[in-house]
């Protein structure tokens, strides 16, 4: 077994040795230049050395966090809104296409209702891109192409009505 704590200590041990040298050629360089004896192999060196701590520094933040380096959060981490699933995506394609099967996500006539009091709390624009969305199953970037708007717009949309949906169906369809 490894001892983790081991491990990335020695990786920071190693990025500060070689930061020290990086100093050092910084400091050479800047002589030779004052000497007017300078030649570009120190820069090289200079480079190939921060490629080196960059990737030691990426590693020790991967041992660090337990994941990937980065701007992206962790799955623990993610928004509200992408963690929660409103509504069965079937039961909701179901209502827009207005059939009915004998499958578990049949509708039932009260799910009907809900849906239909929750989508009439939708501005007619929000409405009509929620059901293309999530009722039609189209992309986003296929709606506003569409609909001739922005992808950030259909999101935003997107957005506003799950809000406003799930406050009105609050836990019926889940």
């Amino acid at each position: 077994m490894y001892d983790w704590q081991a491990m990335k200590e020695s990786y920071k041990a190693t990025r500060r040795t070689w930061e020290t040298k990086r100093t050092e050629l910084k400091q050479l360089k800047d002589q030779r230049i004052a000497d007017n004896v300078y030649n570009d192999e120190l820069d090289d060196d200079i480079s190939i050395i921060g490629s080196i701590i960059s990737d030691l520094t990426y590693v020790i933040e991967w041992l660090e966090h337990g994941r990937k380096p980065g701007p992206s959060r962790g799955i623990e981490r993610r928004s509200v809104y992408q963690n929660t699933v409103l509504v069965d995506p079937h039961i909701l394609q179901n209502y827009a296409k207005g059939y009915e099967s004998r499958s578990s996500t049949t509708i039932t006539d009260e799910q009907r209702t809900e849906i239909k009091s929750a989508l009439a709390k939708l501005s007619p624009r929000e409405r009509e891109v929620f059901m293309l969305v999530k009722g039609q199953g189209f992309s986003s970037e296929y709606v506003a192409n569409m609909l001739g708007i922005s992808k950030g717009s259909v999101d935003e949309m997107i957005q506003r009505a799950y809000k406003k949906f799930s406050q009105e169906i609050q836990m019926v369809l889940f």
